[in-house]
């Protein structure tokens, strides 16, 4: 990714590796031209939006999956989390009301983020 990214910036990268020393990477960029501009300031937000929907994260990784569901409570969403594919199907069932977004990794362990989506 690093790679495309650089390349499609007209840059390179160089790279050195020596046994016992490590690797050494250096992204070279081209030298930006003209002057930049200075944008205008933004006005500050006096109201800050807040969901009211239902998100449906599938996440096996329990640090990423809190993350997410803190950040998204946080926000107004009600947050339904399942650690397990398997956990999807039962959690749809016994959610009463309507999942306006699902919100999910795309490996899991025996399925895919695809898979789940189709499920759900």
């Amino acid at each position: 990714m690093v790679y495309g990214v650089v390349k499609q910036s007209g840059g390179s990268i160089w790279v050195n590796s020596e046994v016992g020393a490590g690797t050494t990477f250096k992204i070279y960029l081209p030298q930006a031209q003209g002057i930049s501009e200075v944008p205008a300031p933004r006005k500050s937000q006096t109201t800050l939006q807040r969901g009211s929907e239902t998100v449906l994260v599938v996440e096996d990784d329990s640090g990423v999956r809190e993350l997410v569901t803190a950040m998204l409570a946080s926000k107004g969403y009600t947050v339904l989390a399942a650690e397990r594919p398997d956990d999807v199907e039962s959690i749809c069932q016994k959610h009463s009301g309507n999942i306006q977004l699902l919100l999910t990794d795309m490996i899991l362990p025996g399925v895919s983020g695809r898979e789940i989506a189709k499920r759900v």
